[in-house]
């Protein structure tokens, strides 16, 4: 009897976003691939961090410096700067109380680095230095005596590989070295370019920059010594939304939403977001709607991670299916693939990640025992929420919360006519926990009015209520939480009474309102046998194709999934 076999032969996972068709993943969610080679774990839950006071806002940046006499980590949150007590990032963040501390730092113009001990501080028109634990308000307008910065522009700050500071200022590059020379317009770019952002390898300079007239973006290239820029280099979209330098290369994502490497003589598509190609659901590239910001990649353990809003246009209806938000590794190997959800409820066993971001931020390595990464995000409490909360976050590395994850594989096509998709095979490493659960879900066919999405209320932790239409959905149906209690988790539909639903199993503390998505999946077994390494699944059920979803409850380490082996018995013949 034939086999398909995932992982493939070489446990080698892949998610590349193309078609239904393509890869090990067609979609992903809080996904660790990387910890076991060949084997799928749940990543770690993100926790919410802590702070003085009341929630500052969304984190743009992240720098650790001893630039007020004691070695600390410093967040631009909001309009202000915090900071922990010392190097512990996960530690609460309080608000500087130094005097002349900046509180007028903006969304568009504002940035942070340290540069010769000092923390430089990018305002809208000004910045602002602090060294020996003293800030200067004023230090680049007054004391260094250059003129104020053009305002609503981003003012990204990069310290090169020559102990430069450079400064973005429109299609202007300003700079400044050790010895306070200062040099205006050192680069100056055509009007219609705005520079993003500035990154610096260990010889030359990267210049990101936007196309304000709607033609193409580009990176320039820069020695740092030239009296302009070297080279430039095209992006196939009017705007970058940001950019990071991995191995000494440049990788940079555009508003189309691929990710572009330079190879040489340009810039070339790696991988694309499942987003590429959608002309009603494009990523967001303006000032003050964003899919990535210019500080929200950054390379960690090796790995480029990206934290990338999927909200399109601030609508929740616009979501898709296989994008949801939160912080996605890329590999040249595996592609694309989500790893990190947000979850709105702290230390808690019902909330294991929002699907939706109103505002991403920034990212920033940390160590593994202190957080792995330090980020941020606005994401939305409940449906209908104006706001959001804003929060900083970190991974939980005591692996002390439960989490949950999931993949969806391509559709996997009968080489005959139609097959019979006689059953599943599991393997997996012994359960940790009575509580760990691997649930196999399939699909023959797909329902042509869904996804729908919509807004319904918990009556009691098994029923739900909704105003929505329930016309399209049936009994067995999935119910996947985006927004809300149960965020990040799926169930199963039991009933449907006029407006009413009731699930299969209950949502720990379910209560309030939450936005939820249906889709077409039957869910054929759930695993949660201890001392057991294989399971097998009756699906018995013919068609011209079959596709997999396969959620896994629990915490990092277990459960453990090894392989999904499908057996298939040919049924029918194609004519020839």
């Amino acid at each position: 009897m034939p086999k398909l076999t995932i992982p493939n032969e070489n446990k080698q996972f892949s998610q590349p976003n193309k078609g239904d068709y393509a890869g090990t993943f067609w979609s992903s969610w809080n996904l660790d691939i990387h910890s076991e080679k060949g084997r799928i774990r749940l990543s770690p839950l993100m926790r919410i961090g802590t702070w003085t006071g009341a929630s500052p806002g969304t984190p743009y940046a992240f720098v650790r410096t001893a630039a007020s006499t004691v070695d600390q980590w410093w967040a631009w949150i909001g309009a202000k700067l915090w900071k922990t007590a010392d190097i512990d990032p996960t530690a609460t963040f309080a608000l500087d109380a130094i005097s002349g501390t900046p509180a007028d730092m903006t969304q568009i113009g504002g940035d942070l680095v340290e540069w010769n001990g000092a923390l430089i501080a990018a305002r809208d028109t000004d910045i602002s230095r602090l060294n020996a634990g003293v800030w200067n308000a004023t230090w680049w307008s007054i004391t260094a005596g250059s003129a104020v910065l053009i305002t609503d522009t981003p003012h990204s700050l990069c310290v090169g590989f020559n102990n430069l500071l450079l400064v973005a200022d429109g299609k202007k590059i300003h700079t400044e070295d050790i010895n306070n020379n200062q040099s205006l317009s050192r680069i100056t770019l055509k009007s219609e370019f705005e520079v993003l952002k500035i990154l610096s390898s260990n010889s030359e300079y990267w210049i990101l920059a936007s196309n304000k007239y709607d033609r193409e973006a580009r990176v320039f290239r820069w020695d740092g010594s030239a009296e302009n820029f070297n080279q430039d280099y095209g992006v196939q979209h009017s705007y970058i939304l940001s950019g990071v330098l991995k191995d000494e290369i440049l990788y940079i994502v555009n508003g189309a939403g691929q990710l572009m490497k330079f190879t040489g003589g340009g810039m070339t598509e790696v991988a694309v977001f499942p987003s590429y190609g959608n002309k009603t659901k494009p990523l967001s590239f303006t000032h003050s709607l964003f899919s990535i910001h210019k500080n929200g990649m950054a390379v960690i353990d090796g790995k480029i991670h990206i934290l990338i809003s999927s909200l399109i246009s601030d609508t929740l209806s616009k979501n898709i299916e296989n994008f949801p938000s939160g912080v996605w590794t890329y590999d040249e190997k595996e592609g694309l693939i989500h790893k990190y959800g947000f979850a709105s409820y702290s230390g808690t066993e019902f909330s294991y990640g929002t699907n939706m971001i109103t505002t991403p931020g920034a990212i920033a390595a940390t160590t593994k025992n202190q957080g792995v990464f330090l980020t941020g995000a606005r994401i939305y409490n409940y449906p209908g929420d104006s706001t959001g909360s804003a929060s900083v976050y970190y991974v939980d590395t005591t692996d002390a919360l439960n989490n949950s994850g999931y993949f969806v594989t391509p559709r996997i096509e009968s080489s005959e006519a139609e097959t019979l998709w006689k059953r599943t095979m599991t393997r997996f490493k012994e359960f940790t926990n009575s509580t760990d659960r691997i649930v196999i879900k399939y699909r023959t066919s797909k329902n042509v009015n869904l996804p729908t999405s919509m807004t319904a209320y918990f009556t009691d932790t098994t029923t739900l209520t909704t105003s929505g239409a329930l016309t399209n959905v049936s009994v067995g149906d999935e119910i996947e939480f985006l927004i809300g209690k149960g965020e990040g988790t799926t169930r199963h539909i039991s009933s449907i009474s006029g407006s009413t639903i009731v699930i299969d199993t209950a949502i720990t503390n379910g209560s309030g309102t939450v936005f939820a998505r249906f889709q077409n999946w039957t869910k054929l077994d759930t695993i949660s046998t201890q001392g057991i390494r294989k399971q097998f699944s009756t699906i018995d059920k013919p068609g011209e194709w079959i596709q997999f979803k396969v959620q896994l409850q629990g915490s990092n380490s277990s459960p453990e999934l090894e392989s999904l082996t499908v057996s298939i018995k040919p049924q029918i013949k194609a004519d020839i």
